[in-house]
């Protein structure tokens, strides 16, 4: 996350009004927009007990039914076991937040839009890891760049991901797990 960076999360209204939100969306059937809409309006990951890295791949799963994904997304490429150390949950399901909004901007780019995609798009910046400081401005930048075809953002957001993304790919295969698309 080189351009990207999290440093609060606080409510942000006007990022809400700048970018638009699909929480009205809720109950359409979609399962990935009621995710994304249930998202925008959760408060805060509560931190909770610290879960060691070789019980965070466990505990992440939990935590990823909340969140949304593209067809053929997973999380099965996050390298839980080789970090070493402790999480907590709210440091899970901010990665797990932060995973999920590169596997939609790389739905986007490759053109894998379905009718989600840019409703999801336009919710991300209500998700908790987005509020607030720098990251809620920056992941602003970045969905305006969407709405508006592209720049510079975008592109910025999008060579971290597919460097993410490529490593992903290499470790879930190689642990035989699903990697994502």
């Amino acid at each position: 996350m080189t351009r990207v960076r999290i440093l609060g999360v606080a409510a942000v209204a006007a990022v809400l009004a700048v970018t638009g939100s699909s929480v009205a969306q809720q109950g359409s059937g979609d399962p990935a927009l009621e995710r994304s809409a249930q998202l925008a309006v959760a408060p805060a990951p509560a931190a909770g007990s610290p879960i060691g890295a070789e019980a965070a791949r466990s505990a992440a799963a939990g935590i990823a039914r909340t969140i949304p994904l593209p067809p053929g997304g997973t999380f099965d490429g996050i390298r839980w076991e080789e970090a070493g150390g402790v999480f907590t949950a709210d440091e899970i399901a901010l990665v797990l937040q932060y995973n999920a909004t590169c596997q939609w901007l790389r739905a986007w780019r490759d053109g894998r839009n379905t009718p989600a995609t840019a409703r999801v798009l336009a919710d991300v910046p209500s998700w908790p890891l987005w509020r607030g400081g720098d990251g809620a401005a920056a992941i602003a930048g970045v969905v305006g760049d969407v709405r508006a075809g592209g720049g510079a953002d975008a592109r910025a957001m999008l060579a971290d991901c597919d460097a993410a993304h490529q490593r992903e790919v290499a470790y879930a295969t190689a642990k035989g797990l699903t990697p994502t698309r």
